[in-house]
């Protein structure tokens, strides 16, 4: 691999872990308002994208204004649309379920960007979405999903469409920009049903809700910062570490029972992950020297 590919993906890698802890700290808090859970993470994003920028880390760039708008719809939904997946559904289901991106992405990618996804990844690619189907519990016989679970796969969907617009943007804005996009975004979305919701929350649970935005923000700058390495289909893929860490955190904190079934899922996202995160090395031939004629 190459230097810029190890970069991409120790920081997709790191944005999976983050993304993961984040999500226990929100079914650690049980029931708490999910207008209030995302209204801290966009307020907290918005004061460390303030602090990059009066620091002279980064600066705002705002080329690409109605991406970066749609961007920061996308995004502002998906995030209430997640709060509120893991608080139904549960953390391990929700969250595998949500980040069935990558099949999305995938394609999108090779659509709007001209990216090659080759044989082999669309193996591993296949591979990891039905591990991610069967660690969420899906019923593969008959089909049928709940209402909480299609919310949560319409946000895998959306999050793939977001990751073909942050490579997109990524050439034109910067990272701060388009994180604080998405903040923006969030805001005009959760303000109100928020601050109805806030009133209800205790000390302890603000704490909880800090930490876990603070989390939220840092991953989500670091995979934004990830994607200008990787490819959208590699980098994606390597986020889908993120509810196989779910399932282990479930396991140890919240005494979620492992079945077959779920061990089975985890090996699968696994193997989708790393198979598609190695690209094939490219070979390069020495050229033949050429003939000379006599005389010359």
């Amino acid at each position: 691999m190459h230097e810029n590919d190890i970069k991409g993906v120790i920081g997709m890698a790191t944005a999976a872990v983050l993304f993961a802890i984040m999500g226990a700290l929100l079914r650690y808090a049980g029931d708490t308002g999910v207008y209030s859970a995302s209204l801290f993470r966009f307020l907290t994003g918005l004061a460390i994208s303030a602090v990059l920028v009066l620091t002279g880390r980064d600066r705002f760039t705002f080329r690409r204004r109605g991406m970066l708008i749609t961007r920061g719809v996308l995004g502002g939904v998906g995030v209430v649309v997640y709060y509120l997946c893991i608080q139904k559904i549960g953390l391990a289901k929700g969250t595998a379920l949500s980040f069935s991106y990558p099949v999305f992405a995938a394609v999108f990618g090779a659509w709007f960007l001209g990216e090659k996804v080759n044989c082999r990844q669309w193996v591993m690619i296949a591979t990891a979405f039905c591990g991610i189907l069967l660690a969420s519990g899906c019923d593969l016989t008959t089909l049928s999903i709940g209402l909480y679970e299609s919310l949560a796969i319409a946000q895998g969907a959306m999050a793939g469409a977001i990751v073909v617009m942050i490579r997109t943007l990524r050439r034109t804005d910067s990272v701060t920009s388009i994180f604080i996009s998405q903040c923006i975004g969030g805001l005009i979305i959760v303000a109100l049903p928020a601050s109805v919701e806030i009133t209800t929350l205790t000390e302890p649970l603000v704490w909880i809700l800090l930490v876990s935005a603070v989390v939220a923000a840092a991953g989500q700058l670091i995979m934004t910062y990830s994607y200008t390495y990787v490819p959208a289909a590699t980098g994606s893929v390597m986020g889908m570490l993120t509810p196989v860490i779910g399932v282990v955190l479930g396991i140890v904190i919240f005494d979620e029972i492992l079945d077959a079934r779920t061990l089975a899922g985890v090996i699968l996202i696994l193997v989708g992950c790393v198979g598609t995160a190695l690209r094939p090395r490219v070979r390069v031939h020495a050229k033949a020297p050429g003939r000379h004629s006599r005389g010359d």
